[in-house]
């Protein structure tokens, strides 16, 4: 307890007046620059609901990011990595995933509010990657052999199949049918010794190869199968 006593006393608050044209985002970046490290989740937090007025922060970071946090297990910055993925069909580096979010948030102009809404439907669906709970025990357990194997490569398509269900365009049988034949698929290239750093790609750019056949979700399963054996 004293220890801790002792910490807060050392605590110092700086107290930073800023005008109209200061972007308290940056300025928040050069004074953390020297301290500890932030992780790329929480720089995305504060570049989000920085610029925001305090009402307006209070009420996101409830609604919103709080939400996104406990989706993705607290570990934010994984998570937006695959949501990149999704967004822009490249797959970040682990140190810029930050500054590959603020580049895509900008070039597209995104409020905040409108951002916020679609990053927590995505967390939502990362949620059933990480955990499953989903009501059919099959996928559940799919989910879960995929974990224990640690296959992250497969998440970007992954959320993409999920969100289609979240939209009414797949029924939960359909979407175990992709997860189980994906599982499948894996395990034969394994097998076969064949390479795994064509993976990344594969799934990277597997639902737009899909929807690319006939430019419609429709018979959604039938196309995945015959975009998947078509790979090598």
């Amino acid at each position: 307890m004293d220890e801790l006593f002792d910490a807060i006393c050392s605590l110092e608050i700086i107290n930073i007046t800023l005008n109209n044209e200061d972007n308290p985002q940056l300025i928040f970046e050069s004074l953390n620059s020297t301290g500890l490290d932030l992780s790329e989740g929480d720089k995305i937090r504060n570049f989000i609901l920085m610029g925001l007025p305090t009402r307006e922060q209070d009420e996101y970071y409830d609604k919103y990011w709080n939400r996104i946090e406990e989706c993705t297990k607290y570990d934010v910055s994984a998570f937006v990595r695959d949501y990149l993925s999704v967004k822009q069909l490249v797959i970040s580096s682990q140190k810029k995933i930050y500054v590959s979010f603020k580049e895509y948030v900008e070039l597209h102009a995104i409020e905040a509010e409108e951002l916020l809404k679609d990053i927590l439907e995505y967390a939502k669906c990362y949620e059933v990657l990480l955990c499953g709970g989903t009501n059919n025990k099959a996928l559940n357990a799919c989910i879960y052999r995929l974990n224990r194997l640690e296959t992250t490569v497969t998440r970007p398509f992954f959320l993409e199949v999920l969100r289609l269900h979240d939209d009414g365009k797949m029924d939960m049988a359909q979407v175990t049918e992709v997860f189980l034949i994906t599982e499948n698929y894996l395990f034969r290239r394994t097998i076969c010794d064949l390479p795994t750093n064509v993976l990344n790609k594969i799934f990277l750019m597997l639902h737009r190869e899909i929807v690319r056949y006939d430019g419609e979700d429709a018979d959604y399963v039938e196309k995945f199968k015959y975009a998947l054996l078509s790979k090598k």
